[in-house]
């Protein structure tokens, strides 16, 4: 759907990178969640946290453009950041939930990483 390749910080090698890819965007009744991957390069052997590697740089939002709302990432139902563990060359999973568009709303465009640009016109599955 979409992804993004953002610098990170990890001890010992400056050229680290994380891949940030949008798996999935599914409606599920009052919610809509996201499934998002990342996959962290680097020559470090050791795992690491998302938090670690990038900070506060994961605040996932989705917006609804045909009514012009911004929906934040409801915590109670997202996975945190904060426990993403990342393997070097694996990819791992989080979920983020959103509160729903309208129904008839069937596309949104959602953040993929601050700094990057949102991925467009998204398909609600």
């Amino acid at each position: 759907m979409g992804s993004a390749e953002v610098p990170v910080e990890v001890s010992g090698d400056k050229n680290a990178k994380l891949k940030v890819r949008l798996i999935s965007v599914k409606r599920n009744q009052q919610t809509v969640e996201a499934v998002y991957g990342f996959t962290l390069e680097t020559t470090m052997d050791d795992q690491v946290g998302l938090f670690n590697v990038r900070g506060s740089g994961f605040r996932p939002y989705a917006v609804d453009t045909k009514n012009f709302n911004k929906h934040k990432m409801i915590r109670d139902l997202s996975d945190s950041y904060f426990d993403i563990k990342l393997t070097p060359g694996t990819e791992a999973r989080s979920k983020a939930a959103f509160g729903a568009p309208p129904e008839d709303v069937d596309t949104m465009d959602v953040f993929l990483w601050e700094g990057e640009p949102l991925v467009k016109g998204v398909k609600i599955q």
